[in-house]
């Protein structure tokens, strides 16, 4: 009896040992095979970038009469971020770079997240959307891996991320849509940009 007893414990004592040792290192073996791991693409640090920048322009974010395009190469330029921030997962940043290095205009389809210009800290109170990945990202850009749910990531006035499930990104764009048309944006380029068929209706103040 005394030996069936410290059998026991002695297994129970490897187990608290060797159970936290696998777990950990099955986390460490996740981080280095996970090469989408990085956060190189984190909206956080977007949103930090239009908080700052807002905070230097009288509340407003940028913008460009050239596109939306145009207005994230200001803050790249002004250097309020890097274009590892502004762009999605799986965009490396060169169409963006090439066009602030030549002095091009920013062709917008090949823009990977979408920046809604011409909001300004004001509207931030209505919970809208201020930039979107285009396209969703499995496991979404902090936990990436080929398995994963599909998300995109949505910054928000104010600074904020929300992550965004493929599956809920219908419902959501629906509702920005409706919030952005209340402040004057057009219903047809918005339901473009965020691929999605809203009711019908006409705002004034172009998503562009």
């Amino acid at each position: 009896m005394k030996q069936w007893l410290r059998k026991r414990w002695r297994l129970l004592l490897i187990a608290a040992i060797a159970l936290p040792l696998l777990a950990y290192g099955g986390l460490f073996v996740i981080g280095i095979f996970n090469l989408f791991h990085a956060h190189e693409h984190c909206s956080k640090i977007a949103g930090s970038a239009f908080s700052l920048y807002a905070s230097d322009h009288a509340g407003k974010y940028p913008s460009h009469t050239n596109g939306f395009g145009d207005a994230l190469l200001v803050l790249l330029k002004d250097r309020y971020t890097d274009v590892r921030f502004v762009t999605a997962p799986g965009d490396d940043g060169r169409v963006l770079t090439e066009c602030l290095e030549k002095g091009l205009d920013v062709p917008e389809d090949k823009c990977s997240r979408v920046y809604l210009q011409g909001l300004s800290e004001d509207d931030m109170n209505g919970g809208v959307v201020i930039m979107f990945d285009r396209y969703p990202t499995p496991g979404g850009d902090h936990f990436r891996r080929p398995w994963g749910t599909p998300m995109r990531d949505a910054v928000m006035c104010g600074g904020w991320v929300e992550f965004i499930t493929e599956e809920r990104w219908p419902a959501f764009a629906k509702e920005q849509i409706e919030r952005l048309v209340e402040l004057g944006f057009k219903r047809t380029e918005l339901d473009k940009l965020f691929g999605v068929q809203s009711k019908s209706s006409a705002g004034v103040r172009s998503a562009k």
